[in-house]
């Protein structure tokens, strides 16, 4: 079972897959962003959460550990029973994500929970990739 609790900057840290430049770690610290921490026990098995872009539109994060079958079932199953209050929460009737067009288990994730394709965006990260928009709305 997954237990969710308020994000901390800590748990970044211990989560288990390799790190991955995501940015500067401060930003997510900060009162605009609402975000929340999925764990078995002690391990961290991801944080997700929403920078607030403009009052209702939120830029959807989620960064994960390596887990099996059943713990990525159970953790895609927990965030979808949780998306709406947390958009709610977070007073958003708009939630967005960027996600690498090769990264297939974060589509296919958006997807799960909900979201809707949109569209490519050529050369959107900072490194010049092309990204695919995904959102939601409530």
């Amino acid at each position: 079972m997954i237990d969710v609790v308020p994000f901390e900057l800590e748990h970044i840290e211990m989560l288990a897959a390799p790190r991955v430049d995501f940015g500067e770690v401060a930003a997510f610290d900060n009162p605009s962003v609402f975000a929340f921490t999925g764990m078995i026990g002690e391990r961290v098995m991801g944080s997700a959460g929403a920078f607030l872009l403009w009052p209702g539109v939120g830029e959807a994060w989620a960064l994960f550990s390596r887990m099996s079958s059943d713990e990525g079932r159970a953790c895609t199953l927990t965030a979808r029973r949780r998306l709406k209050s947390f958009m709610q929460q977070g007073e958003m009737h708009r939630l967005q994500a960027a996600i690498l067009v090769d990264d297939i288990p974060a589509c296919r994730f958006a997807r799960a929970l909900g979201f809707k394709y949109e569209g490519e965006m050529p050369a959107y990260s900072s490194d010049g990739a092309t990204c695919v928009r995904y959102g939601k709305v409530i």
